[in-house]
């Protein structure tokens, strides 16, 4: 466009047009650059573009992908290498952000996997892809049949949670697609990546495949047919017209009969055989119109077939139902052609095909359909499981042990930093908890919130109740200990290992219930933290404050956290990106049970640089509202480029940053609120974290009490389970000094003398160093 541009300045100038001649054929480079790469395995023979299977491409087909979190762009993948083993079949995968929607008119056949991001639209990174779909169809210079010659199919990804919002962006696709005169092969399937995503997607895929074959099929008859028939007209090229998709209601007459339509298949044949005819190469036969007549009635057959199986198809393809006579066109256009002897067993064999490739008729696709739902339902007694398989093949390649059908554990950095002598966790410094003898779980990996720091790149499922099968809690931490055992016994031989860490470390002391998702979302939450405590373990529960009844009905554990990452509605929406519709409601609320809980409890503060540092006061009245024991300021982690968040190093606070904010929020307490007193208890300086504590309860003598004293805890908490409840305790009961160097502005800044700071050198060789504090905010 730039060049065209100059070329036509210069002539306006009267100035000799230097790119005359260049322009036409940049164009077309990059055109055919920007077009398409033939995919891996497939060749260019002269002018014909040859499959990997060594024959003549018939079909072409081009896969759209819209992803977050790699998802549909893995399904693309799967799905384009299936479609390549076919003989014939050539397909392509191409990222929507990428795609020049310029090239469409030119498609064969687009398939389209649309994953759906917040408020239903597409992700942030292809929305333009939608956008230009919109334009072109609002603008009144483009024909509305522009992709006339264009067959499509949509696929959705998203979760039925949003209500609402549910693969939106995939039906909008669609609609726009069709407002242009696309003809799609049959309505929108959408798939909830929590229940059914990989059988939907089956199943989408077995129809695509069908009429993929039935089409490459016929299209290598007639091939043949036109070859031979041209066998004795020399070297001379032969271009069929194109084939102009009707619908059934436009291609009948007044009587009900199918009329003829330029361009068509039918009317192709009719022409030919007029032309052989004349030219004496055939005669003809009384019976010949007869044999070769349509039968209106088959058609009608096919059609009350298909509307049979569709209606037991999935809900989604039953809201498009009033689409469903231009997904018949299509097959009629297929399997309703000239029912002459060769054609017949032409469209035999191609169902063979299908059927020994493990496909499925396009008639028996309510069957499958109808069977997939029950192998889904009864495959796990009790209630679906949580856990799809893609899921679990996410979480387990990222180090997870999935524990039973929705529980998991994994090792901590920190365990295998503090076993090599090499410094804790900030929960070493704040409450003194032994880092290498802390396992981290949780027993619900499903969350109801989308938090866009999220270090777990939303690979865990989400929503916003218990629907699935639930696990004995026994079971879950007796298998959670063992499997954090088996991954600390593979430290034995590290470098650096310390030998009584390492037999020290395969006790576990603590659990952090706060390894992903929401653990208090587990229905039997209050058991497992039963059988950790009988064990000797204490607990630390984190949650999102989207389960008010869940806090208000927990029974003590040794420190109770609510994540407060927003202090207002809509930065919280725009933060945490909450499943529930009432979340700030269930937020608040979530608070005011957290008041009336006697253990400790701790707000747990992430700060996000240019998404929720400007919000001092309201943080404020939301400290006052839920009057916590401690509050814990900390710069979000940047955990590397994800597809699911668009976070960088710039949204990572500096730990002057951090401090400065801590310091803020102390100060406009005591302002608000004097007779509550906050004040900076300690710090972490390796993991970019203040402590906040409240001073009429924890700071005695001028001294700070942070730390917590696990023994007396677990004689408080037996004396508790004992009496049924009625002997109760408070946090102050278990509390005991905060050393010296995890104090805020200390000189150590939080790292324990007793531990040794390591880097590598030149060499890349570990050499022990002096500790110095550093202000990064990466941990």
């Amino acid at each position: 466009g730039m060049l065209k541009a100059f070329d036509k300045y210069l002539r306006s100038r009267g100035g000799v047009a230097i790119c005359f001649g260049l322009v036409p054929l940049v164009c077309a480079y990059l055109r055919h650059v920007s077009r398409r790469q033939i995919t891996q395995g497939d060749t260019v023979t002269g002018d014909a573009i040859v499959s990997s299977k060594g024959t003549p491409a018939l079909r072409r087909v081009t896969i759209l992908y819209g992803t977050t979190t790699g998802t549909s762009r893995s399904l693309a993948n799967q799905f384009a290498s299936r479609l390549n083993d076919i003989a014939g079949v050539i397909a392509e995968v191409y990222d929507m952000k990428t795609y020049n929607t310029d090239l469409m008119k030119d498609e064969d056949l687009m398939l389209l996997l649309c994953s759906t991001w917040s408020k239903g639209r597409l992700p942030e990174n292809c929305h333009h892809f939608l956008l230009e779909l919109e334009d072109l169809v609002h603008d009144f210079r483009v024909s509305k049949d522009m992709l006339s010659k264009v067959q499509y199919a949509v696929f959705g990804l998203g979760g039925e949670l949003y209500g609402e919002h549910f693969c939106t962006a995939a039906h909008s696709v669609h609609t726009a697609l069709e407002q242009l005169g696309g003809r799609s092969l049959f309505p929108t399937v959408c798939g909830d990546d929590q229940t059914d995503l990989e059988s939907k997607f089956d199943n989408w895929c077995v129809r695509v495949e069908a009429e993929v074959v039935a089409t490459v099929d016929a299209r290598a008859v007639a091939k043949k047919k036109m070859e031979k028939k041209l066998a004795n007209k020399g070297p001379k090229s032969y271009q069929s017209p194109p084939i102009q998709y009707v619908t059934e209601e436009s291609n009948k007459t007044s009587k009900g009969k199918l009329r003829k339509v330029k361009g068509s298949v039918r009317e192709r044949k009719r022409a030919a055989y007029k032309e052989a005819k004349l030219r004496g190469e055939i005669q003809d036969h009384p019976n010949r119109r007869e044999n070769n007549k349509v039968s209106a009635l088959s058609a009608e057959d096919v059609v009350k077939k298909k509307a049979q199986s569709q209606s037991c198809d999935d809900e989604s393809d039953a809201r498009d139902n009033e689409n469903e006579m231009e997904e018949e066109d299509l097959i009629n256009d297929v399997f309703c052609r000239d029912s002459d002897d060769e054609d017949g067993a032409a469209m035999e064999e191609a169902r063979a095909k299908a059927k020994g490739a493990n496909m499925t008729d396009l008639e028996d696709l309510g069957k499958v359909v109808v069977e997939s739902k029950s192998a889904n339902t009864s495959a796990s007694p009790g209630g679906l499981e949580m856990v799809t398989k893609l899921q679990r093949k996410s979480l387990v390649k990222e180090g997870y042990k999935i524990i039973g059908t929705h529980s998991a554990v994994k090792i901590c950095r920190w365990t295998k930093n503090q076993m090599r002598g090499r410094g804790g966790c900030y929960k070493h410094s704040f409450y003194g908890i032994v880092s290498y003898q802390c396992m981290e779980a949780t027993p619900s990996l499903a969350c109801a919130n989308k938090c866009v720091f999220c270090w777990r790149h939303h690979k865990n499922p989400v929503g916003t109740s218990w629907r699935w099968k639930t696990d004995e809690p026994g079971m879950i931490v007796e298998e959670a200990v063992g499997e954090h055992v088996k991954m600390v016994n593979q430290m034995k031989g590290v470098p650096g290992v310390l030998p009584e860490r390492y037999l020290e470390a395969k006790t576990v002391k603590h659990c952090a219930l706060s390894l992903v998702g929401e653990p208090i979302m587990y229905p039997r939450i209050n058991e497992m933290v039963r059988h950790l405590h009988d064990r000797g373990i204490s607990s630390f529960l984190v949650g999102n404050g989207q389960f008010p009844e869940e806090i208000k009905n927990m029974d003590p554990v040794t420190q109770l956290y609510v994540s407060v990452d927003a202090a207002t509605s809509d930065s919280m929406k725009a933060v945490d990106r909450p499943l529930h519709k009432d979340f700030w409601e269930r937020f608040k609320e979530t608070l005011s049970h957290m008041k009336e809980k006697q253990q400790r409890t701790v707000y747990r503060m992430t700060l996000v640089k240019s998404w929720n540092m400007d919000e001092v006061n309201e943080y404020a009245e939301l400290i006052e509202q839920g009057q916590p024991d401690f509050i814990e300021i900390k710069a979000v982690t940047y955990c590397g480029k994800s597809d699911a968040s668009s976070l960088t190093m710039e949204n990572v606070p500096w730990h002057h940053e951090v401090c400065k904010y801590a310091e803020a929020i102390v100060n406009t307490m005591k302002k608000k609120n004097p007779t509550i007193v906050y004040g900076l208890a300690a710090e972490h300086q390796h993991s970019c974290c203040i402590l906040i504590a409240r001073e009429d309860k924890f700071k005695i003598n001028d001294e700070w009490h942070t730390w917590i004293d696990y023994p007396k805890f677990h004689e408080l908490i037996q004396a508790y389970y004992e009496s049924g409840g009625e002997k109760t305790f408070v946090s102050t009961d278990y509390m005991v000094a905060t050393p010296s160097w995890a104090l805020y502005e200390s000189s150590e800044r939080g790292f324990d003398p007793n531990e040794n700071r390591w880097k590598r050198n030149k060499n890349g060789e570990l050499v022990e160093r002096d500790y110095k504090s550093s202000e990064s905010g990466c941990g």
